[in-house]
């Protein structure tokens, strides 16, 4: 195997040998220093003996399995953060892990912080602006846009809010049409062409424009 690929071990850095590891079905490998993968505590192989159950056909004979067993498990550490001092059992190289669990966090952002002493403040600036524009896309909807009384209104509000500023029942019937999600219920062909003509379509898209607030213009004086 490449040097490359070697599986190494995080709590000695030392290359893993083909030694299995065996916890109940799980196997692993092992470095030469028989490091436990999960806590760093040392680990030795133990035999076990045990008579097979009676009845079997192997009754009155007995039997021996081999597994790891911990016999230098990982001191426990006191949490520097504060006044915690909770105790925890580092998960990470022993020289490097200071804190127990709760507080990973907090002491992440505190060496952020030391690092990068105006990351902080930029990431507060660039969060604040992403959430004020999520709050304003939320606004210019309706708080009864999801109501089951206006399913048949959502595509057509949709479509009038997908532009800040005015937009014509002519290019709105053609957008209507192109997108095939809404058939009109107020002309045989299903088509929208006919909210551009005075009559119950044209009332029904006022309405959707004022529940949006998108309102239409006004109809030239003849």
């Amino acid at each position: 195997m490449p040097e490359t690929k070697q599986p190494i071990c995080k709590w000695c850095r030392k290359v893993r040998a083909h030694l299995s590891y065996r916890v109940g079905t799980k196997r692993l490998l092992l470095c030469e220093n028989r490091c436990c993968p999960t806590c760093g505590g040392k680990l030795e192989l133990k035999h076990r003996r045990y008579p097979y159950p009676a009845g079997s056909a192997r009754a009155g004979t007995m039997t021996m399995t081999a597994s790891w067993k911990h016999v230098q498990p990982v001191p426990q550490k006191k949490c520097e953060l504060g006044s915690c001092g909770k105790l925890f059992i580092p998960t990470i190289p022993h020289t490097q892990k200071f804190c127990c669990k709760a507080h990973e966090k907090t002491a992440g952002w505190q060496r952020f912080n030391t690092v990068n002493p105006n990351r902080r403040k930029a990431l507060n600036e660039e969060t604040l602006k992403r959430r004020n524009e999520q709050l304003q896309f939320a606004r210019q909807f309706p708080s009864d846009w999801w109501d089951e009384s206006k399913r048949d209104r959502r595509p057509i509000g949709s479509e009038l809010l997908s532009r800040d500023g005015y937009m014509s029942n002519e290019e709105l019937a053609d957008r209507l049409d192109a997108a095939r999600v809404l058939r009109c219920p107020f002309c045989k062909e299903g088509t929208w062409g006919c909210i551009t003509r005075t009559g119950r379509a044209m009332n029904h898209i006022s309405e959707v424009r004022k529940w949006v607030n998108r309102p239409g213009r006004a109809a030239a004086r003849k």
